[in-house]
This record gives C-alpha cells, structure tokens and sequence, in this order.
C-alpha cells in the first residue's frame, strides 16, 4: 500500500485486525498465560482509507471538506493507526452518492506526496 496521493479517490474500506489484549486485571502465572486465557481481541474497523504510514494501516472515520470546495476532504476524525502485522483482511466497500454531489478526493496531507 502506497503514501496517500494528492486528489485520490476517498476509498472506504472493511478490515478486519487483532488488538493487543490484557487479563482483565488480573494477575496470572507463566503457566496461566495462554491465549485462551488472556482472549483474542479481533476488531472490525470501517473507514476512509488515508493510506500506509510508518508501517501502520492509516484510516478515519468521519471525513470532512471545507467550503468553498466541498469535494475535497481536507479533515479527518476517528482516526486509527493499525500496524500491518496487526491487520487480517481489507475489503474495499462500494457506494453511490447522490447526483448533487461529486465523488470525495483526499487532500495530500502536510509534506506528503504531491
């Protein structure tokens, strides 16, 4: 997966990753630390795709584009961090806007690729 883009397409995206877990405040021996003890923390994000940065899977979601051009998402929130390792499976999500309005892009962030 590449840096994000200047004026790519605002893809959405199901993935599918593990999070680190704990043992609920407990505490356990050597013997007692397996992963059926300690849980597996599967999580299901759905959001906008910014991109890979620094190793980590990079989505938000909620975007948002300021005036006057409002095609354009220029803010994000709900942003998540994943490291690759973490990540299990991507599932690219269709949708269809309304004709009023036009298919978001995603503005380059700061310093990023032009």
């Amino acid at each position: 997966m590449a840096k994000p883009k200047k004026n790519q397409k605002a893809n959405l995206y199901l993935v599918g990753w593990r999070d680190a877990c704990d043992a609920k405040d407990v505490w356990l021996t050597l013997k007692e630390m397996t992963p059926g003890r300690l849980g597996l923390n599967i999580c299901y994000s759905v959001g906008w795709l910014v991109g890979e940065v620094d190793g980590h899977l990079v989505m938000a979601g909620t975007a948002g584009a300021d005036e006057p051009d409002r095609n354009m998402i220029t803010e994000m929130g709900g942003v998540h961090s994943i490291p690759l390792p973490w990540v299990l499976f991507m599932k690219k999500l269709s949708y269809k806007l309304p004709k009023k309005y036009h298919v978001p892009l995603v503005a380059a962030p700061e310093g990023g690729a032009a």
